[in-house]
């Protein structure tokens, strides 16, 4: 097959909800498929891509994010799908850290009493409140319908409370990866962040020595975001030379290079310390809450809850969004600048965004994609090669097409350097645009829609979620295995040989030597790829310029070894 092919994916059933936006798909999953059951977060969200045209898989991202692909453990005798016991796979078991900041707080008992997922249950009275009226260290995340009792103790530094009747303390666990093309940044259960690589977007206020290299991500502390103590990362996103996160007061900031205004300060000054660094001026009220964060290469997209988009930075092809080729953010704020809508068909929403090296793509709430930005290698979906949003809004394209079968509808959306790629509610992948780096320009191809799948789970197992890096991809399937494919020239597919491979060549990426731990969720770079484990680790495998994979040294891993061979990031 081509690597210029519009090409797909197929398994059995997915069942999508995620931090990005996949929560009201979950039942067209259910109806779109053969009625195997199951359930689980395929999250979408911040790509995380960022390069030369850094892509991002959507992610974080949400919650990751976004691009990124999530799930929880393998469950006995049922969907493995389900939540993990303990630490990952479990959808908003994120937020904050539970029972309070590590080595900080003591309580007396949590009464869990079936708040809902994103409020939480006040020290001692059992009243469920709103994230914005917590303090650190009072409260303790809800799931719906859950009753029961949380004894808090005092744990030390490097660890956080999550206890049911007794005191126990757990490590703080990674709940988000985002990738980049020269740096990573990590989302921890206790609401801090932690960035490494290439020095200047890492969030410490350094513009001299990358972190990673040779020395270990510990030796660094958390980002500090806000003066005030209270203020903690919801979500990261990265792009090429910059960071992003979105903070539990709705603030946005970035930080970085900012030669594109993708900072969003009116000015195209570099910022390195989020804590001195002014909120961007998003333009939502306190009714339109910032629901996602993503970033491309040199662009920065929020989505609103009221299904809205405000995107800001880069602009030369129209990845904005707002029928022009002006950057926003350099001499403006984003706030100066209307909301933009996906659909021009009243009540039609954005429900989950992806942003691309210079493109960004969306899911609609009637289930229909819509993407504009560069087109050059045809990842807008459309079929052609034109430059969509340059001179037109989102709201007046026509939906990308993706199958013959209205019954199908997308579940996630991931974004790399010139490639999309859909998970779909049948449990089928397609992808489109450039596959290879090593092929310059495609030739004419048909819309997704009139592809045929081809299977890439193997027998009893179905696709998850996907990732997607600056030109390969990788997917998470039901039994937490992996599988990687595209260009390997770093190792980033982790096969131990840096070499490409197309689809029917790759197998199953051997990423931990134990069965102790899975992966729930991953994250792809430009060229590499990481793994957020259900123990609350992460690790890093590929292209290791300036320590992007943490481990202390630039010397690249899945070339010549296995991600297995190597340990987790030491964060503290």
């Amino acid at each position: 097959m081509s690597r210029w092919a519009v090409f797909a994916l197929s398994g059995g059933l997915l069942v999508g909800c995620g931090r990005s936006g996949l929560d009201g798909l979950e039942q067209l999953v259910e109806q779109g498929a053969d009625g195997n059951g199951g359930s689980g977060a395929a999250v979408g969200g911040s790509g995380q891509g960022g390069s030369k045209g850094g892509a991002t898989t959507g992610g974080s991202s949400v919650g990751a994010a976004a691009g990124s692909a999530a799930a929880g453990a393998p469950a006995t005798g049922g969907s493995p799908m389900g939540g993990a016991p303990g630490r990952g796979g479990e959808p908003g078991d994120g937020g904050a850290a539970e029972g309070g900041s590590a080595g900080e707080v003591g309580c007396e008992g949590d009464a869990c009493d079936g708040c809902a997922t994103g409020t939480y249950s006040t020290s001692g009275s059992g009243a469920c409140v709103p994230w914005s009226s917590c303090k650190r260290g009072q409260y303790v995340l809800q799931q719906p319908g859950a009753s029961r009792d949380r004894l808090c103790a005092p744990c030390p530094a490097g660890s956080t409370t999550k206890a049911d009747n007794e005191a126990q303390c757990a490590p703080i666990a990674v709940t988000q990866v985002a990738s980049s093309y020269y740096h990573s940044c990590a989302r921890f259960d206790d609401g801090s962040a932690r960035c490494w690589g290439l020095w200047g977007a890492l969030g410490n206020g350094e513009i001299v020595n990358d972190v990673g290299d040779d020395e270990l991500p510990s030796a660094v502390g958390a980002v500090t975001v806000s003066t005030d103590p209270d203020v903690t990362v919801v979500q990261v996103a990265t792009g090429v030379w910059s960071s992003c996160a979105l903070l539990s007061n709705q603030d946005v900031k970035c930080w970085g290079a900012n030669n594109a205004g993708q900072l969003g300060q009116g000015t195209a000054s570099e910022l390195h310390d989020p804590a001195e660094i002014a909120s961007i001026a998003v333009g939502n009220d306190a009714d339109d809450a910032i629901e996602q964060l993503v970033s491309g290469q040199n662009h920065v997209c929020v989505r609103l809850a009221s299904g809205r988009v405000r995107c800001w930075g880069l602009n030369h092809r129209g990845q904005l969004g707002q029928g022009r080729v002006d950057n926003i953010g350099d001499d403006e704020l984003p706030s100066s600048l209307p909301a933009i809508s996906g659909s021009s068909e009243p009540g039609v929403t954005v429900t989950q965004l992806s942003a691309g090296a210079f493109y960004t793509c969306a899911i609609l709430s009637n289930a229909t994609i819509k993407c504009w930005g560069d087109n050059d290698s045809q990842q807008l979906g459309y079929g052609n090669t034109t430059v969509v949003g340059d001179d037109e809004l989102p709201s007046t394209l026509p939906d990308v097409r993706v199958s013959n079968d209205s019954t199908v509808v997308p579940v996630q959306i991931v974004t790399g350097y010139a490639h999309t790629c859909v998970l779909l509610s049948d449990a089928s992948v397609k992808c489109w645009g450039r596959a290879s780096e090593d092929y310059p320009s495609p030739p004419s191809v048909q819309t997704p829609a009139d592809l045929p799948p081809q299977l890439i789970a193997p027998s009893g197992t179905h696709v998850v979620s996907l990732a997607a890096g600056y030109f390969h991809t990788c997917a998470l399937l039901s039994d937490r295995s992996v599988k990687c494919w595209g260009n390997g020239g770093y190792g980033q597919l982790g096969y131990g040989e840096p070499k490409h491979l197309n689809l029917a060549e790759a197998g199953l990426v051997s990423v931990l030597d134990s069965d102790e731990a899975w992966v729930t969720e991953l994250s792809a770079g430009a060229f590499h790829t990481c793994a957020r484990l259900s123990d609350g680790h992460a690790k890093c495998w590929g292209w290791n310029v300036h320590g992007i994979l943490g481990q202390g040294s630039i010397v690249n891993v899945g070339d010549n070894e296995l991600p297995s061979s190597i340990g987790p990031i030491s964060f503290f």
